[in-house]
């Protein structure tokens, strides 16, 4: 539990996103919002993370998060969540980010089915394929399947990492590095 609440500390002094070294872009899951009214989203522990329950039994349950402050044009090359569950058999089925504020399926960005199933503090962390450009926009949404109603599912950093982006060289400046005019 400590090595996550190292983490889950960054979130308690960084605004809802702070970009750090490397492209990383970290954003604090406070402030989402449920896909339906049987979620009920308080405070986890630590307060910097977010406790999701449900009244519910059941699969299909959004939680969605705006991913604010990404640069336009800037190319998603990784996502790592940090998350715990009460429960295995309660667990998080799909990570998906869009290009909206809700999760449609029409404008997926990266979408990975790995359930996440740990009853300790982890963070997972997934390449994305094919770097989807950002655009507009963007949110990372959470399916929770909850066994039982009263289990919980516990969110804390979300950190989204771009790809560094090369620097275009003009055709000018290419010829006067190879000697030619």
């Amino acid at each position: 539990m400590t090595r996550i609440l190292a983490i889950f500390a960054l979130l308690a002094v960084a605004p809802a996103t702070s970009a750090l070294a490397d492209g990383w872009h970290w954003f604090n899951p406070l402030g989402g919002q449920a896909g339906n009214d049987a979620i009920t989203v308080g405070a986890g522990a630590p307060s910097s993370a977010i406790r999701i329950s449900s009244s519910q039994s059941g699969d299909l349950q959004w939680y969605y998060i705006g991913l604010p402050g990404l640069p336009a044009g800037a190319e998603i090359d990784s996502v790592t969540v940090c998350y715990e569950v009460e429960t295995p058999d309660s667990y998080i089925s799909q990570v998906r980010i869009t290009r909206m504020t809700t999760p449609d399926a029409q404008l997926v960005v990266f979408d990975d089915p790995t359930d996440l199933v740990s009853t300790d503090p982890e963070c997972v962390s997934y390449a994305v394929p094919n770097p989807p450009e950002v655009a507009g926009a963007m949110t990372i949404a959470f399916r929770c399947d909850f066994a039982s109603a009263g289990d919980w599912i516990e969110i804390g950093a979300i950190g989204i990492r771009l790809a560094m982006s090369p620097t275009p060289v003009s055709d000018d400046e290419i010829a006067s590095r190879h000697g030619a005019r």
